[in-house]
């Protein structure tokens, strides 16, 4: 292979958006992909004001640092306060 065709093959192409969908949906779609069972017990670790899971029928449990958010669980996500394994997902959607 010369060397055009391999600089063709390292070129890098952003994408804009690869979902286009609520994020509800995607969350749907990954979760049923994902986990090797359906998951019973989701945390998302950094649910701010929950708008991931508008949409969602799945019962899901937020945990956010900042209590003005009003999370079900006030908490920093790099110290949880729960035991190992409790969750069968945890789902972060930084900032």
């Amino acid at each position: 292979m010369g060397a055009p065709a391999r600089q063709q093959l390292l070129e890098y192409v952003p994408l804009a958006s690869v979902w286009t969908g609520e994020d509800a949906e995607l969350l749907e779609k990954l979760l049923s992909f994902y986990p090797r069972k359906r998951p019973q017990r989701i945390l998302d670790a950094t649910v701010n004001g929950g708008r991931f899971w508008r949409g969602s029928k799945r019962p899901v449990i937020g945990m956010d640092i900042e209590p003005a958010h009003r999370p079900a669980v006030v908490g920093d996500n790099t110290k949880m306060p729960f035991r190992a394994v409790f969750f069968d997902v945890v789902i972060y959607d930084p900032p």
